[in-house]
């Protein structure tokens, strides 16, 4: 359904944090954030038990298509992420301050959105007329991603109180840090070893490490990984989508498009230009796309493309889920003591300042 969260080495992940220094929201902005969520466990849209036929809500979404997975239960949620990866920025952050460096942490603390046309909009096109009307085929990421003060719901006073700590506390390590006129910029030689290493003695990889990211967790996260692609190529090879896309091919073609998947001409016009930019914002969408847009769209809805995608994704996954209990009940478990340990970290920082 959308990209796996396949397990990044501490290195790589320490040169992607580089690469993207200064980018913006990115999966994989910086390597503190990025091992936190090893997974992608809640990253994916499934629907199940909808009824048939394509029905938009108020604000023009698809109906029961959700950000839901059978997965989904066994990692932790939005708010609890965001507290192991505050964890993770504070720890690294003081880390790197003792050994000379000034850790600049880029990734804004951002949780996935529940919004369907987002989520699915840059791999697999529009999903609704509106929206290919107003935006073609650009990658929303700004509605993909919420930073943590918008994700914060109506929800009870204490969750509010507990994100403003941990925020607190991620601050003052970070002023701390940052006061220090001694310390080398992030692109200093030698930056990337000491935050992340093979060797395991980078901050990244201490400060993980002491979180609970142990052998296990990687193992485990390895054969969840596996089963949870494998049930998606498998759901892709599904007759009931393979029918469902050959219904939309055969409608486009009706139109005058000779397209054999959507997920082509997403992809088609995602490298067509810089013109989408990072975040799909300056996109400025053509007559000749916002055309092609609007028959794709169209062509989804009268195959139901999109809810049988789900439906019978969330179908396979729910199996593998099965197939992986013992995996999937170690990961709650590792999940839940990292999360209290992150917690830990927290307060312990909060009362000594």
């Amino acid at each position: 359904m959308r990209m796996h969260g396949l397990m990044r080495t501490a290195a790589a992940i320490a040169a992607t944090m580089l690469l993207c220094a200064g980018c913006g929201q990115s999966d994989a902005a910086s390597a503190g954030t990025a091992v936190a969520d090893r997974s992608d466990g809640a990253a994916r849209s499934q629907s199940a038990n909808v009824p048939a036929g394509t029905r938009t809500t108020d604000d023009g979404h698809i109906a029961g298509l959700t950000t839901t997975s059978p997965f989904d239960g066994y990692f932790l949620g939005n708010d609890d992420q965001r507290t192991v990866e505050q964890a993770i920025v504070m720890m690294n952050t003081a880390c790197m301050a003792e050994r000379g460096y000034r850790y600049e942490y880029t990734g804004g603390l951002e949780t996935r959105t529940d919004d369907p046309e987002a989520t699915y909009a840059p791999e697999w096109g529009p999903l609704t007329v509106d929206w290919a009307r107003d935006y073609g085929y650009a990658p929303q990421y700004d509605k993909m991603y919420r930073t943590a003060e918008s994700d914060q719901p109506a929800a009870s006073s204490k969750a509010t109180t507990s994100s403003k700590t941990t925020a607190n506390a991620q601050a003052r390590s970070a002023r701390s840090a940052s006061g220090d006129a001694t310390l080398k910029a992030p692109s200093s030689p030698g930056y990337v070893q000491a935050l992340a290493n093979q060797d395991g003695t980078g901050c990244d990889n201490q400060t993980t490490a002491a979180l609970g990211y142990d052998a296990e967790w990687f193992a485990r996260i390895g054969t969840y990984d596996a089963a949870r692609r494998n049930a998606d190529e498998n759901a892709l090879r599904d007759a009931r989508v393979t029918g469902a896309i050959s219904e939309w091919k055969a409608c486009m073609a009706g139109k005058g498009y000779g397209y054999d998947d959507p997920r082509d001409i997403a992809k088609h016009y995602a490298q067509s230009g810089p013109a989408h930019g990072a975040s799909g914002v300056a996109h400025t969408v053509t007559d000749e796309e916002r055309a092609v847009a609007v028959a794709d769209a169209g062509c989804k809805a009268s195959s139901d493309l999109m809810r049988t995608v789900t439906d019978v994704t969330y179908e396979y996954e729910a199996q593998a889920v099965r197939d992986n209990q013992s995996t999937m009940d170690a990961i709650k478990r590792l999940s839940a003591t990292i999360l209290a340990n992150a917690r830990h970290q927290l307060a312990t920082t909060a009362v000594n300042e």
